[in-house]
C-alpha cells in the first residue's frame, strides 16, 4: 500500500503547488484520518474518504475524492502456428493507470472514471489468443481502457457493454462477448440488489462482415444497438439477463437494412467466507480468496459479435436482394479455487456454434475450448501464473490447414 500512498501524495502536492493551496490546522482528533505528504512544508494534507471505501483520498480544496491505481503485466507465450507468419514464441508487456474520482452530491454520487494503458509486444501476435480484447498486431501502442461519467443512474462514455456478463476466470477469454463500447445508459435501482438498465451503444464495435455482398462490409451507422439488462447482485450471487438489437446496414442501395438480435443469461456464485489474515487488507483482492463459479449462455441471430466472434465471420449472407441471417449460440463455465492464501487455480471452458445461410461461402462453425491455470501470489498485489489453453474447431482457420490452437502462457503481474 506504500506505493499507492506515495503516488497520491505526489499528485496532491503537485496540485497544491500549482494552485497555491495551503491547508493547515488539522487537529489531533483527525490525526488518524489524514496522511501528510512526505517532505512537504506547506501543510497540505491528504484526507481519506471512508464514504467511498479504502484507497480514496480527498483532493485539497474540493469535495472530490480520488482513487489512483494501476498494474504492470508481462506475458511470455508459446503457441503452435496457425499461419506460417505466426511467432511460436511471443512477448507482451503492458502498463495501466486508472483514476476513479467521486463526489457526493444531493442527487447521489457523481463519478468519473478514466483508465488507459500502453503496451509493447512481438509483432504479429494478433493471431495468438492473447486474451485482450483490444491490442492489434502492432509492436506497440496506447489504448483507452475505459472513460465514462456516472450520475443519478446515467452512464455516458466508453466502458463494458451492458449486454456482457463475464469473460471467464482465466487469462484467456473463452468464446463469449466481452466488448467495450461507447454508450449512453440509464440504470434504475429497483431494490438494493436489483437493477434494470437500458442503453444505446455504438454498433460499430459489434459489426463483423456481410457474406456474398459485393463489398462485404457495413455502411455508415444509422441506428445504434439498443441493449437492455436486468441484474440481481449480492456479495455472494449475481444473476443477469440481457438482450440487444443490432442493425445490419450494408454499403450502397443493393440491399435494405435488417435487424439482428441477441439474448444472454449469466450466473455467478461465490462459496464460503473470506480467509482470515493480513493478506485481505485490500478489499479489491477478496474475490481471489473465494471459490467462485461462473456460468453463461447466449443466442444470437444476425449479431455474431454478441457470441464473442470477430470480423472473421459474417452477421448475414446476401442473396437475391435479401439476407439470410447467421444464427448461433454459446455456453461457458468457469471455476476458480483458492488452495491457500498464496495459491489459486482456475479452469474455464466454452462451446459455440455458428450457422450461416445456405448461400454462404463460409462453412458452419463449431468450436470447443478449455483452459486451466495455476497462480502464485507470494506477496500482496503480485501474481506469477502459468496457463495452458486448447482450442479446437471443426474446420481449419482462415488461410490455414490448422484446426486447433495450443497456447502456453507465463504471466507476471503487479497491481498497485
Amino acid at each position: 500500500m506504500g506505493v499507492r500512498r506515495v503516488a497520491r501524495a505526489l499528485i496532491t502536492v503537485t496540485g497544491a503547488s500549482l494552485c497555491g493551496l495551503n491547508v493547515a490546522g488539522v487537529g489531533a482528533a483527525h490525526a488518524a484520518d489524514v496522511l501528510k505528504a512526505p517532505g512537504q512544508a506547506s501543510g497540505v494534507y491528504l484526507t481519506e474518504c471512508p464514504l467511498f471505501g479504502a484507497g480514496f483520498i480527498k483532493l485539497p480544496g474540493t469535495d472530490t475524492c480520488l482513487d489512483l491505481s494501476g498494474s504492470v503485466r508481462s506475458d511470455t507465450v508459446v503457441s503452435n502456428k496457425v499461419l506460417e507468419t505466426d511467432p511460436q514464441t511471443s512477448f507482451y508487456a503492458r502498463g495501466s493507470i486508472r483514476m476513479d474520482s467521486r463526489t457526493a452530491t444531493e442527487y447521489g454520487t457523481l463519478r468519473s472514471y478514466f483508465a488507459f494503458y500502453m503496451y509493447q509486444q512481438t509483432p504479429g501476435s494478433m493471431t495468438l489468443p492473447t486474451g485482450d480484447d483490444d491490442d492489434s498486431g502492432l509492436a506497440s501502442g496506447t489504448q483507452i481502457e475505459r472513460a465514462f461519467i456516472q450520475f443519478y443512474g446515467l452512464t455516458a462514455g466508453y466502458t463494458l457493454s451492458n449486454f456482457d456478463f463475464s469473460g471467464g476466470l482465466n487469462y484467456y477469454r473463452p468464446r463469449v462477448s466481452l466488448t467495450k463500447t461507447n454508450q449512453l445508459a440509464y440504470t434504475l435501482q429497483l431494490n438494493p440488489a436489483l437493477t434494470a438498465t437500458v442503453a444505446i451503444e455504438d454498433s460499430y464495435a459489434r459489426q463483423t462482415t456481410i457474406d456474398n455482398d459485393v463489398l462485404g462490409f457495413y455502411g455508415s451507422q444509422e441506428v445504434p444497438d439498443v441493449v437492455g439488462q436486468l441484474l440481481y447482485a449480492t456479495p455472494v450471487m449475481e444473476l443477469q439477463l440481457s438482450g440487444a438489437m443490432h442493425q445490419i446496414n450494408p454499403i450502397g442501395d443493393t440491399y435494405d437494412s435488417d435487424l439482428g438480435y441477441a439474448v444472454q443469461a449469466g450466473f455467478s456464485y461465490r462459496f464460503g467466507i473470506p480467509m482470515a489474515g493480513p493478506e485481505l487488507m485490500d478489499p479489491s483482492l477478496l474475490d481471489y480468496q473465494l471459490p467462485r463459479l461462473v456460468l453463461s449462455t447466449a443466442y444470437a441471430s444476425g449479431a455474431a459479435n454478441y457470441l464473442g466472434f470477430d470480423n472473421d465471420v459474417a452477421d448475414a449472407v446476401a442473396y437475391a436482394g435479401d439476407y439470410g441471417l447467421s444464427t448461433g449460440w454459446n455456453v461457458m463455465a468457469a471455476y476458480r479455487h483458492p488452495w491457500s492464501r498464496k495459491w489459486r487455480s482456475s479452469i474455464s471452458g466454452s462451446y459455440a456454434e455458428l450457422d450461416f445461410a445456405a448461400e454462404s461461402t463460409m462453412p458452419d462453425l463449431r468450436e470447443f475450448q478449455v483452459g486451466a491455470n495455476l497462480v502464485y501470489s507470494p506477496v500482496l498485489g503480485l501474481d506469477i501464473g502459468g496457463e495452458f489453453v486448447f482450442i479446437k474447431q471443426n474446420v481449419p482457420y482462415e488461410d490455414s490447414d490448422v484446426d486447433h490452437r495450443m497456447v502456453g502462457r507465463l504471466r507476471v503481474e503487479r497491481r498497485f
